[in-house]
């Protein structure tokens, strides 16, 4: 079923499932994943590899391993981002590369986040996921989103819940993704905003949200069936 997804958006689904995934499944994706790692080391590019140790470590979440996310990302962040602070040439294969390292900071910085959050870690949830904005601004449209919708989920999580700046976190993931052709990001940020909007008493807006999710959830019709079970409030299965 997975195989339906946009693989570039699979990491944000995962985020943000409101049911675990089968253990089966799990376990299967994650030695995939495995094998996929150790080839991309083999043959010299770090970078995939540095990329799916971070979906490894969302994996391992998954699972209820969040001791071994932990460590497994921690070690991702250590390596990759010393690099963020090394110069690169004024060339597009520079720019490149300083894309690639940032892609995978924000990408550990925010599945980091996803743990702690899980952990009930507030604060160390909190400083990982501003890490991954501070690197999102040299990577791609996915990994701001990414940040900013974990950054929407870990305020409305704490004690002292900051209604307004989750809202704004949310609405800038929308605004990041909404130009884009990344249907599966668009359907879950303008989910999470709608959700956001209902819990702070504004019906209409929040049902407005919810219709756009459920408008883009028909376009790719397996995603609301398989990622975003209905809670009463939320997409529909199609």
């Amino acid at each position: 079923m997975l195989a339906h997804l946009d693989s570039r958006c699979w990491p944000v689904w995962r985020l943000h499932l409101r049911e675990p995934l089968d253990d089966e499944v799990c376990q299967t994706a994650l030695n995939h994943a495995e094998s996929a790692r150790t080839l991309y080391h083999a043959i010299g590019d770090e970078s995939s590899a540095g990329a799916l140790s971070c979906e490894i470590g969302l994996m391992l979440q998954s699972t209820g391993r969040l001791d071994e996310a932990r460590t497994l990302l921690r070690g991702v962040l250590e390596q990759w981002q010393p690099r963020l602070s090394e110069p690169v040439e004024h060339t597009m294969a520079g720019q490149r590369r300083r894309q690639e390292d940032a892609n995978v900071v924000s990408a550990a910085a925010c599945y980091l986040a996803g743990v702690e959050l899980e952990a009930g870690q507030y604060q160390q949830a909190l400083s990982s996921v501003r890490q991954a904005e501070d690197a999102g601004k040299h990577s791609s449209i996915l990994r701001r989103a990414e940040a900013a919708m974990m950054l929407g989920k870990i305020l409305e999580a704490m004690p002292e819940y900051d209604g307004e700046e989750a809202e704004q976190a949310f609405r800038r993931a929308v605004q990041e993704v909404e130009p884009t052709d990344l249907l599966a990001a668009r359907i879950l940020a303008h989910d999470l905003l709608g959700r956001h909007l209902l819990k702070s008493g504004k019906t209409s807006e929040g049902e407005r949200e919810l219709n756009r999710a459920r408008a883009l959830s028909h376009v790719v019709p397996l995603v609301g069936s398989i990622l975003i079970p209905d809670s009463g409030n939320g997409v529909t299965p199609s």
